[in-house]
């Protein structure tokens, strides 16, 4: 991925603006479609909510037409004199049997029944409970009722209906037992049936009058009519919420899912999945609630929405067509000017790109490479080459400056003379030096870093001697860096430092510790001291020289001078690092690069010339 990134995007400038112009095409399309969709969504969602409403308040209207239908009986009931008088008195009469004066007054119960139970193509059943005998008078239209398994079911609510109960009852849908085998589910409208019981006229409730209707029936019918309105779902709850009609069969004999939210808004309980609408009955108190599912609503919507996406693609396609031809002719036009680049590079200066016949910002970057390549050659004779020398000049000034020809030959002098004189220790520590200075001035720049360390033992072996018991010297180097290479005479200065200005003679406990490592692709070596450290102000500016790009005339060859020969050499991710405190010690840290001593060799010499 790294490799196609490069080539096709990182060093491809149209590449990347055609990309950048293409994802600013898809997104401002997207951004439109996206809004133009959600609108078509929105707008289909308001219609079904509307339709759902519409499904509610029908549904609302037909149920209505089913309590009304009890109601009508009632009040029937109550507007034939004749008729109310001789059922009263069989419905309050005490005795259960049925005498021949009663069996007229039965007949008229029965005719009562069967009227009621014609009045509505979803009714069941019509029945009358007497409650001083708790006798059952019933009228079947199309099955036989299982009296055994319809009492469990209403016998507490025939019970419930007292004299203080006024109006119409709503029973949830319950299956009901018929021809002792076939269930249904049925609701019942029930009520009241106050008679002329002595002094307690019409205060009193003698009867039940109940209508049983086919819930199943009207859940099916429902079905097919709902088609119209989007497929909702309608179920009729009672004023608890348990489900008297569900068009869907699911919900029966449960509470309905949701129902404390809708109670709460009376008005529908919408969530992100679906539609919800509701409406509640004002004399009764049930629930009309209708839903519908969001995924069925998008459906609808289906054809704009493909339309929608044509449509965003091929505009989309269209504008990335006329953009890859516009880029691949200004393309052209930066390869021609790329080219000439390349020429100039190469070292032919006499390149120039014709730029006649036009006058925008492309002819304009040729025109100026044009007059570079004038004045290129001019550039390089007087300023690069120039800088170039004074780079080799400061790299032999800085390695000069360490020459120690002379004190060999000095020391190697007075070595003799002790030797002749007798002074055997004396004669050891000049000849150690001598050493010293030998090893300095023989061999090129480049040494190996077993090499450079052993100088360094040789150098502070002196200093051991010198403060027998006052100092100690730990070498911790590890031996996978000995074979790498290091140019000449990089630790010398950095001991000399230590040795001179870290420690402190005074006290009998002075540890240097030289570490040396290998840190990813650099050489690590540490000169650490347990002395007196370095005040902050006095950090700061050793730090500040360090930094500077070029040392000033007649500057000292100590820490600065190894600093600078590292980064001209090696560039700015090497050299000297110096980390101290006041009365804790001071850390000298020197990185350079991890290469053998071919490598090192090749890049010294591009420096000397």
């Amino acid at each position: 991925m790294q490799n196609i990134y490069g080539r096709l995007l990182r060093r491809k400038f149209f590449n990347r603006l055609l990309l950048t112009y293409t994802l600013i095409i898809l997104a401002t399309i997207f951004i439109i479609s996206s809004t133009i969709l959600q609108n078509l969504r929105r707008s289909a969602e308001q219609d079904a909510a509307n339709s759902v409403k519409q499904a509610v308040q029908s549904v609302h209207g037909e149920f209505a037409q089913k309590v009304n239908t009890v109601k009508l009986q009632i009040q029937n009931l109550y507007i034939n004199p004749k008729q109310n008088e001789d059922m009263m008195e069989l419905l309050a009469d005490p005795s259960p049997k049925l005498e021949d004066e009663k069996l007229s007054k039965a007949m008229l119960v029965n005719y009562f029944l069967d009227a009621s139970a014609a009045t509505d193509d979803d009714i069941f059943d019509a029945l009358l409970y007497k409650k001083a005998t708790g006798q059952l008078f019933l009228r079947s239209k199309d099955l036989t009722l299982n009296l055994d398994d319809y009492n469990v079911h209403n016998d507490a609510m025939f019970r419930s209906l007292d004299d203080a109960f006024y109006g119409l009852s709503i029973t949830p849908a319950y299956s009901q037992t018929y021809h002792f085998s076939t269930k249904r589910n049925i609701f019942s409208i029930v009520s009241n049936i106050r008679g002329d019981v002595k002094s307690d006229r019409f205060k009193k409730s003698v009867a039940v009058f109940a209508l049983n209707f086919n819930a199943d029936r009207i859940a099916n019918r429902l079905q097919s009519w709902l088609v119209q309105y989007h497929n909702a779902e309608i179920s009729v709850l009672t004023k608890d919420g348990y489900v008297i009609i569900d068009s869907t069969g699911a919900s029966y004999g449960h509470k309905f899912p949701g129902f404390e939210q809708i109670a709460q808004s009376q008005v529908g309980a919408s969530d992100r999945s679906r539609i919800v609408a509701a409406v509640v009955d004002d004399y009764l108190g049930y629930y009309v609630v209708g839903s519908l599912p969001l995924s069925q609503v998008a459906g609808s919507f289906e054809r704009q929405h493909n339309t929608v996406l044509f449509v965003a693609s091929a505009c989309a396609l269209a504008a990335l067509l006329l953009g890859f031809i516009s880029i691949r002719l200004f393309s052209r036009r930066i390869r021609i000017i790329n080219h000439a680049i390349s020429k100039i590079q190469n070292g032919d200066l006499t390149y120039r790109i014709r730029t006649a016949g036009t006058n925008d910002e492309i002819s304009m970057i040729a025109a100026n490479l044009n007059e570079m390549s004038a004045r290129l050659t001019d550039y390089i004779d007087r300023v690069y080459l120039s800088e170039l020398k004074l780079k080799d000049a400061e790299l032999h000034a800085l390695q000069l400056q360490m020459d120690p020809h002379f004190l060999y030959n000095t020391l190697e002098v007075i070595r003799l003379e002790a030797s002749a004189s007798g002074s055997d220790h004396v004669g050891y520590m000049i000849g150690t030096l001598a050493r010293l200075f030998r090893s300095s001035i023989k061999g090129g720049m480049v040494v190996s870093v077993q090499e450079e360390l052993a100088f360094c033992e040789n150098y502070l072996e002196l200093y051991s001697i010198r403060y027998a018991g006052a100092l100690t010297i730990d070498f911790q180097i590890d031996p996978n860096i000995l074979a790498y290479s290091m140019p000449r005479h990089l630790l010398q200065p950095i001991m000399e430092n230590t040795l001179r200005h870290g420690v402190d003679y005074s006290k009998p406990d002075n540890l240097v510790t030289v570490s040396g490592y290998k840190s990813e692709e650099a050489v690590v070596i540490e000169i650490d001291d347990n002395g007196c450290g370095i005040d902050t102000d006095k950090l700061f500016e050793i730090r500040s020289k360090l930094n500077r790009t070029r040392l000033p005339s007649g500057d000292s060859i100590g820490i600065a001078n190894v600093h600078q020969r590292i980064r001209l050499l090696f560039g700015d991710l090497y050299g000297v690092e110096i980390d101290s405190e006041r009365n804790t010690g001071t850390k000298v840290r020197i990185r350079f690069p991890a290469i053998t001593r071919k490598e090192m060799m090749e890049l010294v010499q591009s420096f000397a010339g």
